[in-house]
């Protein structure tokens, strides 16, 4: 998913051998792990700001919708129900 300014993109990759949620700038090619931990994290979705970042992670025991700053931090759950939840997105 592209950042509103178009200067970063997030993915998820695996290459730790866990499901993490990773930005790259397009600036300078640098990757950073922005979810790191050891769950499974993935959907992410920039805010249109381009401020926070809504993604899943099955952290707490089952998939949930969590929100974060676009640095990874200030983590917080959104959804805590017993059904998977999945594919979050922002209303513009």
């Amino acid at each position: 998913d592209w950042s509103p300014d178009g200067l970063q993109v997030i993915f998820m990759s695996d290459r730790t051998g866990n499901m993490e949620l990773y930005v790259l700038s397009l600036l300078d090619g640098s990757v950073t792990n922005v979810s790191n931990h050891p769950a499974a994290d993935g959907d992410p979705a920039w805010s249109p700001d381009g401020n926070r970042i809504l993604f899943i992670s099955d952290r707490d025991g089952n998939p949930d919708v969590y929100v974060m700053d676009a640095d990874g931090s200030n983590v917080k759950r959104l959804t805590d129900d017993p059904a998977d939840d999945i594919h979050p997105q922002w209303m513009p």
